[in-house]
């Protein structure tokens, strides 16, 4: 039913009409007016599908649209209204289900006309808000919408902001309902998100983020994070038309377990570098915590196998340098209170393995993209016993024959780490009191050079440790093991193709105490082999002996008040 009225400002249009998926009714001038709809989702796609192909497989709910307009001067529009939705739900054709609530929204839009046609919008602004969740986007400066006749009447790209708050897996649902395959991730969490930029018809500018999520997780087939809270702001630009151009002027992210401030910046020389550089505080006990296998614990014959963690403090920095064809790092971390626990099967409390109070890390190295090669020029470690300086090099997959190429073979990696080490040989001793029961005290300093060198192999069947091989050497001035003393020693020690050996001769307690032995650390059950041989010649027998391990080889020995005498075991 349509009515056409002679009014004072003109004609004046009036329209109703109803069909079984909509009803319309409107009525006004070009000058003003209102217009209002209701839409039947489920009638309308099937009107629509019997005409073209639409990506939705079926859709239920109502919608109701109001619209009121005024035009200025025959130029200047402006338009407002309120959309409100029953729940919906929308089914598409890649397999995707949205289920939504009842919707409330409200917008707000001004216009530029030219000739009859649309020029600029002046403003909009959006609102929608269902139960929990809001979108508010707000285009708070003119956007042209044609391309100018000249580029002085160009408008500058306009200002706005977008404010989100919701569920993360709700608004992650309705971004990945449309896609075919969808990525094995999944979002957790209540996001409060707001974002400042710029935009037009070519390109948009993000300039400045905001947001907080209550809490957050995120998950994959083989792993998960999640945190109580995380909090983040970003300052800098990300430009669509130009993404290689994007600028960290201030990134701050705070979460439980960790927090990160960082800067980044491209290079002004159109080289594609890059510089950037980042602060960072981690809480080592916390985020073991938050990063989890979603895989079943693992197990060794059906029983839950042992779980390691780590506790401690880490604060450092890191600084970059990168560009198309290589990466450069320098990082400088120190850690507190670090140590290495473990928690069997059937029980609560940890266990430490290893401990450090105070542990320094300095490194820097490149990365090359075009072979994946790592060298790290100068690594260097510290802690309250020890004191290491080397150098690590880092051989990808190869596919050269070159003989020069650190790769033994073809399509095989390989990993060098040479260097030097000092350690306090007392402090070493008791750090391996848990594992010793104190029967190895060591006194002096040692500096004992390292090189380790491990090759994988292209057998798949083959040990990880048949490509090892290692030159190292451990020493004392005076030890005292299991009550015997031994005197000044320096002990190599050798791996080769995954094979351990070691041989020495030590004064001990008047006599001598040899060894030469060997194992197969590529082998299913670590067996050590020592050569037949004289292994302690002429050893003063002491009580500590006796009340040790000597008495489980002469029991007569056990309960002894006092001992004299020598020993020698073949």
């Amino acid at each position: 039913d349509v009515s056409l009225i002679d009014g004072p400002k003109g004609p004046q249009i009036g329209a109703q009409a109803t069909a079984d998926f909509m009803s319309i009714e409107g009525q006004g001038t070009l000058e003003s007016g209102e217009f209002s709809t209701n839409l039947d989702l489920q009638q309308l796609h099937e009107r629509l599908s019997q005409w073209v192909d639409i990506p939705v497989e079926s859709m239920n709910g109502a919608l109701q649209l109001n619209l009121g307009w005024t035009l200025a001067e025959g130029q200047t529009l402006a338009a407002e209204g309120t959309l409100d939705t029953t729940p919906l739900t929308v089914v598409s054709t890649a397999g995707g289900e949205l289920q939504e609530p009842a919707w409330r929204g409200s917008f707000q839009a001004g216009a530029l006309l030219k000739e009859g046609v649309p020029h600029s919008l002046t403003r909009a602004k959006l609102v929608l808000e269902a139960n929990t969740e809001q979108l508010t986007l707000d285009l708070r400066e003119p956007l042209l919408l044609v391309t100018p006749e000249a580029p002085d009447v160009a408008l500058p790209p306009a200002a706005f902001t977008i404010d989100l708050v919701g569920d993360l897996k709700k608004w992650e649902r309705r971004a990945m309902m449309w896609l075919a395959e969808p990525p094995e991730m999944s979002l957790d969490g209540n996001l409060n998100l707001a974002v400042e930029g710029r935009i037009d018809l070519n390109h948009v500018e993000v300039f400045a983020a905001n947001w907080r999520s209550q809490p957050i997780g995120i998950a994959t087939p083989s792993m998960s994070f999640s945190e109580a809270q995380m909090v983040g702001s970003f300052k800098g630009v990300v430009d669509t038309s130009q993404l290689t151009r994007l600028a960290i002027e201030d990134l701050k992210v705070q979460a439980t377990s960790f927090s990160i401030s960082a800067r980044d910046s491209a290079s002004d020389d159109s080289s594609g570098s890059r510089v950037g550089e980042a602060v960072f505080l981690v809480d080592l006990g916390r985020l073991m915590k938050s990063v989890g296998s979603t895989a079943p614990p693992p197990t060794q014959n059906g029983v839950p196998a042992t779980q390691v963690s780590a506790q401690g403090r880490v604060q450092g920095q890191l600084t970059w340098q990168v560009n198309t064809q290589q990466a450069g790092v320098r990082l400088q971390a120190n850690a507190d209170k670090l140590a290495v626990t473990s928690v069997s099967a059937g029980s609560n409390a940890p266990e430490t393995l290893w401990a450090e109070p105070t542990l320094g890390l300095a490194l820097n190295g490149r990365w090359v993209a075009e072979t994946g090669n790592i060298d790290v020029d100068s690594l260097q470690m510290q802690t309250d016993w020890l004191t290491y300086n080397g150098d690590v090099s880092y051989r990808g997959a190869s596919t050269s024959t070159d003989a020069a190429d650190l790769t033994s073979a073809v399509g095989t990696q390989s990993v060098v780490m040479k260097g030097q080490a000092v350690y306090d040989c007392s402090k070493l001793s008791t750090k391996l009191v848990p594992m010793t029961g104190n029967q190895f005290q060591m006194q002096g300093q040692q500096s004992v050079p390292v090189e380790v060198q491990w090759t994988s192999s292209v057998d798949p069947t083959a040990s990880v440790l048949a490509g090892l091989q290692a030159t190292a050497r451990i020493g004392w001035e005076q030890d005292r093991v299991a009550g015997i003393e031994l005197g000044r020693a320096d002990v190599p020690i050798q791996i080769s193709q995954g094979v351990l050996s070691t041989a020495t001769e030590i004064p001990v307690s008047g006599g001598k105490l040899r060894w030469d032995i060997q194992s197969d650390l590529t082998a299913a059950d670590l067996v050590i082999n020592q050569k037949p041989m004289t292994v302690l010649e002429n050893v003063e027998i002491t009580e500590e002996m006796c009340q040790g391990w000597l008495k489980y080889v002469a029991p007569l020995l056990a309960e002894t008040t006092s001992v004299d005498g020598r020993l020698s075991l073949q």
